[in-house]
């Protein structure tokens, strides 16, 4: 299989900036807890947000039903998923809904759609078919023990995984995956979509249809990772950071680097692309763009009160 030969038909190309990857992207998500621990769905009326609707929200909370450290499987459909690593040994699943519809009987219908079936570690979120997705929107959120394995398949939905020490397998289309101290091993796919990856160390396989955000916690990375994009990779490092890299664009992308080893920089050619290296030995980082540019920058020290 040719990872750089496109089942698509050629578009015209993307005029792709290089400026630097902004760092609040990787900040840590709004932590909502204002449910309480209950079983049953509780839904709320609200002004209409637009002539002519009224909205109708939908929160369920469940508890105890996914006991242990067994992987978790996760399957979401248009909707936006948080798993949240965690000490302990209880496992929440919570969902979020809103509806907007002439009355409440029609927003109510809707937000009847959105379910949570839970069954031998498999959980599966169920939302109204994407026709909808204007009317009906949903966000879901799993806090579990940090040591359990988890597995995401997703469809046209956002992914954000944070705090596991067993392992993430994440897949997704149309969407964003969003990944910070995940380890020791991650797989993470998107189909015309963005991954951001955080962190120090693990065995990182990354593939994005559209493009990957890398932020490097610490001078070195502990493991090895693989990340091609079909468009830009943007990287933010530490100063001072020490572990060998690879980066592979083609001959007519840019590669720019603005961090402080950009002089200790080589590049040669291979196989019409063009490869910069930086560090001694073999390289645990392996960088890919297949049509867009590589930019890695330091990023800026935190301000200390």
């Amino acid at each position: 299989m040719n990872l750089f030969k496109s089942k698509h038909k050629k578009s015209p190309p993307v005029a792709y900036t290089t400026d630097p990857l902004p760092a609040f992207l990787f900040e840590p998500s709004p932590k909502q807890r204002e449910l309480a621990a209950s079983n049953k769905p509780r839904y709320m009326l609200y002004s209409p947000p637009h002539k002519g609707l009224i909205r109708l929200t939908k929160s369920l909370r469940l508890a105890g039903h996914l006991p242990g450290l067994t992987p978790i499987r996760v399957h979401v459909d248009h909707g936006m998923l948080e798993v949240i690593g965690l000490p302990g040994v209880e496992t929440f699943v919570e969902a979020h809904s809103k509806a907007d519809a002439p009355n409440q009987t029609r927003a109510r219908r809707l937000l009847d759609q959105v379910e949570i079936e839970l069954k031998d570690g498999h959980v599966r979120f169920s939302t109204p078919p994407g026709r909808f997705n204007q009317h009906c929107q949903s966000s879901f959120t799993i806090t579990c023990p940090k040591g359990r394995p988890v597995t995401v398949c997703g469809a046209y939905a956002a992914v954000r995984l944070s705090d596991f020490t067993a392992g993430a397998n994440i897949e997704t289309t149309h969407a964003r995956i969003t990944i910070s101290n995940v380890g020791p091993k991650v797989n993470a796919r998107v189909k015309e979509g963005i991954i951001d990856y955080s962190g120090d160390q693990g065995s990182a396989r990354l593939f994005a249809g559209w493009e990957i955000n890398l932020n490097f916690t610490s001078q070195t990375y502990t493991g090895e990772l693989d990340a091609t994009a079909e468009g830009p990779v943007r990287v933010l490092i530490p100063q001072g950071f020490a572990t060998p890299f690879e980066a592979s664009v083609t001959k007519d992308a840019a590669f720019v680097c603005r961090a402080d080893f950009q002089l200790q920089i080589n590049h040669r050619k291979r196989g019409g692309r063009l490869l910069y290296r930086f560090g001694q030995g073999s390289p645990l980082i392996r960088l890919t763009s297949v049509n867009g540019p590589i930019v890695i920058d330091n990023a800026l020290p935190l301000l200390t009160k």
